[in-house]
């Protein structure tokens, strides 16, 4: 399990920690002729070094408020939302590797080891040298208790190490901003803990995690930082997980002994102690946010971009691999993919095979026969359309899949203004084109067996 001072992760490249804001965010969707809002005017501040957990009943709009703050909502709201420098007590916009947006679901292939897919995401994010990029895989994977498990395919990790993984794939440009959909759905009490204690111990190292999680335990609850409850659409606390229940108090409500603070939270937002709900909302206010402890991490003051500290102990500024170089890095990937699938790939070479018997059988002794010359073009036509299909639409189908698996389409763009707050569009439809180039180019020699 991760721990506090592992957490800073020395070999990492330094960020300048950043807050989050946002102010009066309305959204709202169509249902026939009427209008539903899904959140009205909510507000509030994620700071860095806080583990932030978004909580409410479902339908809330915990996943709407997310959506909006990582970009999955790009418009059709309203409201600003900002990224503020606390070190220089700026808002600006940053690099596309500065936030990332960790799904519910961990897509991740069963066929290669922790180590191969987190030098895979090395060589797509970092321009390094391997001895560098090996440092870093190291220091995360023990960071975050995956290091005897390095040599272990994907496919045979548990729910809490799958978890984790997908975790640690977006910790290697080490984004200052991260984001995740209920990351404890699917794992028992002990992994759970874990999970939470790692991203607490991550947010220690000066990062801003915000996270939504449905119904944590107790242990879980006191973990958390800051606590960030919606209800009907609109933000009934915010403050601090301690002072949750003398929270309570003020209106009028007693937490029984022995009685899960969270649990008890919610079955008040839900209505079954009366309608608080309006009340909640007047009496929410920053006053319940404990003071921002002094930050430990250690913030380098001329470093704001990814460094690499050479053997005279300098630092010189690192930038994204060249598009050649993450080509081959995919291209690497769907060749050795295909290798160790030999059940895809036995099936494939079986029904190329058997397709070339029909096609033979229709088109028996047509082509030394000049009367016949349109069933030859049809024979050409039925060949193309049929190896042009077999080749697209698996890698349209399994496009999503291997893309998830690349960790490029999670890396979004942090910037300014009402709607358009982050832009990862661009970058997902590179890293869409990319994947469907390496999988037409990986299953060249089957097809070209096929057609001799």
């Amino acid at each position: 399990m991760a721990s506090e001072s592992r957490a800073i992760l020395t070999h990492l490249p330094k960020t300048t920690p950043f807050d989050i804001k946002f102010n009066d965010i309305k959204f709202s969707v169509k249902q026939g002729t009427k209008k539903k809002n899904i959140l009205n005017g909510v507000s509030g501040c994620f700071q860095s070094g806080e583990l932030t957990a978004i909580m409410g009943p479902s339908g809330a709009g915990k996943s709407s408020l997310l959506n909006i703050l990582t970009g999955f909502q790009p418009s059709g709201y309203k409201g600003i939302v900002q990224a503020t420098n606390i070190k220089e007590c700026t808002s600006k916009k940053l690099s596309t590797r500065s936030s990332c947006y960790i799904m519910q679901d961990d897509n991740l292939s069963p066929l290669f080891t922790v180590l191969e897919i987190m030098m895979m995401a090395a060589d797509l994010k970092l321009k390094a040298s391997y001895k560098y990029k090996q440092l870093i895989v190291d220091d995360i994977l023990d960071t975050i208790g995956l290091v005897l498990s390095k040599h272990t395919l994907c496919g045979r990790l548990s729910g809490g190490q799958k978890k984790r993984l997908s975790i640690a794939l977006e910790l290697i440009d080490n984004p200052p901003i991260m984001f995740l959909d209920e990351p404890t759905t699917g794992l028992d009490s002990v992994s759970t803990n874990q999970c939470v204690a790692m991203l607490k111990a991550l947010a220690r190292g000066g990062r801003t995690i915000v996270c939504t999680i449905h119904q944590p335990s107790a242990t879980i609850f006191e973990m958390v930082d800051h606590l960030y409850v919606i209800a009907e659409g609109q933000c009934v606390y915010k403050g601090s997980s301690a002072n949750t229940i003398p929270y309570l108090q003020t209106i009028g409500l007693q937490c029984p002994q022995y009685h899960n603070p969270a649990d008890f939270l919610l079955e008040v937002v839900t209505g079954e102690y009366g309608h608080f709900t309006s009340t909640m909302m007047s009496a929410a206010n920053d006053s319940w946010r404990s003071l921002r402890p002094p930050l430990t991490y250690n913030i380098d003051s001329d470093t704001t971009h990814t460094t690499e500290r050479n053997e005279m102990g300098t630092t010189e500024k690192l930038q994204p691999p060249s598009e050649f170089i993450r080509f081959g890095v995919l291209l690497n990937r769907f060749i050795i993919q295909l290798y160790r699938d030999w059940t895809v790939t036995h099936l494939k070479m079986l029904l190329h095979f058997a397709v070339g018997i029909l096609l033979g059988l229709l088109y028996t002794n047509m082509g030394v026969d000049g009367s016949k010359i349109i069933n030859n073009i049809g024979f050409f036509m039925a060949s193309l359309v049929y190896l042009s299909y077999t080749s697209l639409i698996p890698a349209i189908l399994k496009c999503k899949y291997n893309c998830g698996v690349s960790t490029l389409g999670r890396n979004i763009m942090v910037g300014l203004g009402t709607k358009e707050i982050f832009e990862h569009i661009e970058t997902l439809e590179t890293v869409y084109r990319k994947s469907l180039k390496t999988y037409f180019v990986s299953g060249i020699p089957c097809r070209l067996f096929a057609t001799e």
